[in-house]
């Protein structure tokens, strides 16, 4: 079975997949324009009212900033937190869940893609400081944050934008009110009483004395970050299930190593490279300026940052490289899960959270989010349900709409 990206119709290409755009056609090149200061994040207008001034959506000393006080949340400690408490709950739970409710021949099975955003949602809301997420809050908060994705990625869609926005703005105040308002209320007390800790998105929000903060302001961080990290992973998750299903008939001496995590992480890598998610970065010319291969641009030009031509550079990533291969060696100085994850001042700051850490002077390894889930997916006995084959949606985004499995092992 291809897990290769859905096929896109010529005559619905959204801006993105515009064949007119001045765009990189290799891994060096598109590295280039995301390192470079000629180039701009000033491409969120339509949506500006979810982005606008996040760190997604600033540039200069704002960006800066933030990405200096949100950074906290990605190192050592933080990391340690999510994986041992917040993380193994998770799976206990899950797992658990799906154990207690085995199908009519007495073998759990359940869908990927409703079970990795579930997982994923309980891990981005305790970065993100949102409370009391119980199974009923749980199903509510998935659903706004799938409707808030398509107004984050409104440059993909290929409904009606105005429509898209009218939905996504209708999902931000009921985020807000539900959500983000009762925990930053909580905050706020434990603000005013000496007694807030920094390990979580709004609590770093609050204790920050640099930037003057309004509740527009910490809604649309939050929601960016619960809409970056939760999906983005779950997603990953099920990719790297299926290319390993696909993979390992051919590769027996690899059984061995499903229980290393340094391997799974390389395995996470390998699967981001050839699954990027949004096929481009979007980036505006700041000055008069040219593309790396000499194609000139004006001030607030558009240009396209060609991830996946970038992950399939073979300079970069030798032969074959529209096959998964987690023994791939990659270039000096190539990223292995590609331009995924960005690069330059841009790159996604919760990169650590989902790939792990190496050991440093003062702290452990992390093995990741992507490695730690699908660990505990393996060691479940996670296999292609035979009955019941994955589904596409109809989307110019490389996903899953549906990816039944069964436990072998539960």
């Amino acid at each position: 079975m291809s897990n290769a990206c859905p096929a896109h119709d010529p005559e619905r290409v959204p801006l993105p997949l515009d064949p007119t755009v001045p765009r990189t056609a290799t891994y060096a090149d598109g590295a280039s324009v995301l390192r470079s200061n000629s180039f701009s994040v000033d491409v969120y207008h339509e949506n500006a009212a979810l982005l606008d001034g996040t760190l997604l959506g600033s540039d200069g000393e704002r960006h800066r900033h933030l990405k200096r006080i949100e950074g906290a949340l990605f190192g050592a400690t933080q990391l340690s937190k999510y994986e041992q408490s917040v993380l193994a709950n998770v799976v206990e739970d899950e797992m658990a869940a799906i154990a207690a409710h085995p199908s009519a021949d007495g073998v759990p099975r359940a869908d990927l893609i409703p079970l990795m955003r579930r997982m994923t949602l309980r891990i981005s809301a305790a970065l993100v400081g949102l409370d009391d997420i119980d199974a009923g809050r749980l199903e509510q908060l998935t659903g706004l944050v799938a409707r808030l994705g398509d107004g984050i990625l409104i440059q993909w869609t290929t409904r009606d934008h105005d429509e898209v926005m009218r939905d996504a703005m209708a999902c931000k105040k009921e985020f807000w009110a539900d959500f983000v308002e009762p925990a930053l209320r909580k905050r706020q007390d434990q603000h005013a009483a000496g007694a807030l800790p920094d390990d979580d998105l709004i609590s770093v929000i609050m204790n920050d004395t640099t930037l003057t903060w309004s509740d527009d302001e910490i809604l649309k961080e939050t929601l960016l970050h619960m809409t970056a990290a939760a999906f983005t992973t779950a997603t990953a998750v099920t990719h790297a299930v299926a290319e390993l299903t696909d993979w390992l008939p051919d590769h027996p001496e690899a059984h061995e190593r499903l229980t290393d995590p340094a391997f799974l992480r390389i395995v996470g890598m390998e699967t981001l490279r050839l699954h990027p998610g949004r096929h481009v970065l979007m980036r505006a010319a700041a000055e008069a300026t040219t593309m790396p291969d000499g194609t000139p641009v004006e001030p607030g030009q558009i240009v396209l940052v060609d991830k996946f031509h970038a992950n399939m550079d073979e300079e970069a990533y030798g032969g074959e490289v529209d096959k998964f291969n987690p023994y791939r060696t990659v270039a000096e100085g190539t990223f292995p899960y590609g331009l995924s994850f960005g690069a330059g001042r841009h790159q996604c700051l919760g990169k650590p959270l989902v790939l792990g850490t190496p050991a440093g002077r003062r702290s452990e390894s992390r093995d990741g989010t992507l490695a730690l889930l699908l660990g505990a997916l393996l060691r479940a006995g996670v296999e292609r349900d035979p009955d019941n084959p994955p589904v596409r949606p109809e989307s110019v985004h490389d996903r899953y709409e549906s990816f039944p499995v069964r436990f072998s092992a539960l």
